[in-house]
């Protein structure tokens, strides 16, 4: 009876974080949250993320909220070999700008053509809406840059 009520506990949880858009905090340890209809896992980076280093975006990032706290700039590499429908959202938590490039093979969409966020607090979201083959991921940029 205890896991089924955890399990319900849970359910309600996620019903509440969707209709309100929040990020919720499970007893668990575990965060969750929304990047935009989907659910996610609210992680911070630190160690390559939090230096003046490009550091390459893994799968595990995937359905990720990427908390970026360094003063420096920090470039987040956006792989070739992304599963189609992986999305991060890439928050600006320091003073450092976060910035983005495409891996050999990919590409990075950008209507708006910024190259990175637009001030501390800003959100970037990244999406693989294709990849041919395995290798040439189109990774697809919005949010708040600059």
């Amino acid at each position: 009876m205890k896991s089924f009520n955890r399990y319900a506990a849970l359910a309600a949880a996620l019903i509440l974080a969707f209709a309100s858009g929040a990020a919720l905090a499970i007893s668990t340890g575990t965060n969750l949250g929304l990047i935009g209809f989907y659910l996610a896992n609210i992680q911070t980076k630190t160690g390559p993320y939090t230096v003046n280093a490009t550091a390459t975006a893994g799968s595990s990032d995937c359905s990720t909220e990427i908390v970026v706290t360094s003063s420096s700039t920090v470039a987040v590499m956006l792989p070739a070999n992304g599963v189609v429908g992986c999305q991060l959202a890439i928050v600006q938590g320091g003073t450092g700008k976060v910035t983005w490039t495409a891996a050999s093979g990919a590409t990075a969409i950008n209507p708006h053509s910024f190259t990175g966020t637009y001030s501390q607090w800003s959100v970037i979201t990244a999406q693989v809406i294709a990849n041919s083959g395995g290798s040439a991921a189109q990774w697809i940029i919005g949010g708040d840059g600059g």
